[in-house]
């Protein structure tokens, strides 16, 4: 897969139904696009906004066209926040980009993992996991606190299995 083939999120949002309205629009314009994690966000609706929402994504070649298309800077992942909100500058480098999305992904990663230990255990830890998994060989581009984070994740979801076996292997004596 190349790097224009790659998939770049270029909004996100609270439910599934605002970003399947994006997605149609982009549709329309003529770029594809994916809703990702619309079921982790349909099925856990309440927790939508901590695990990152429901992401609409489309191939990096198409990434600025269809911001504005949605009508928001590169900066600004909800069109209704305000562009200024943590705001970067317009000369932002690919790296830097990159730097950011995996430091969203580890937050992701990190609240689903927090979250998990509350409600559906199983299926969140899981899912903290497999966002982990993708940032494998990347944590010298996050930052100290992110790599925390990520760690701190792989530890709760490590007790979470840990727990699941034991529980397990006491059910057969």
């Amino acid at each position: 897969m190349s790097d224009d083939d790659e998939l770049t999120t270029v909004a996100s949002f609270p439910t599934t139904a605002e970003a399947e309205m994006a997605r149609a629009q982009l549709e329309a314009s003529g770029i594809v696009a994916h809703v990702g994690d619309a079921m982790m966000t349909t099925l856990v609706s309440h927790f939508g906004t901590a695990l990152g929402g429901a992401r609409v994504q489309v191939a990096a070649r198409d990434a600025e066209e269809a911001r504005e298309v949605l009508g928001m800077s590169a900066t600004a992942s909800h069109p209704f926040r305000s562009q200024h909100e943590g705001a970067e500058p317009d000369d932002e480098t690919a790296a830097d980009a990159r730097a950011r999305e995996l430091a969203a992904t580890a937050s992701r990663a990190f609240r689903a993992s927090v979250v998990g230990l509350f409600l559906c255990p199983g299926p969140l830890h899981l899912y903290s996991a497999w966002l982990l998994w993708g940032l494998r060989g990347q944590a010298d581009l996050l930052p100290v606190a992110k790599r925390r984070q990520v760690t701190i994740a792989w530890a709760m979801n490590a007790l979470v299995v840990a727990g699941a076996l034991f529980a397990a292997l006491e059910g057969f004596r």
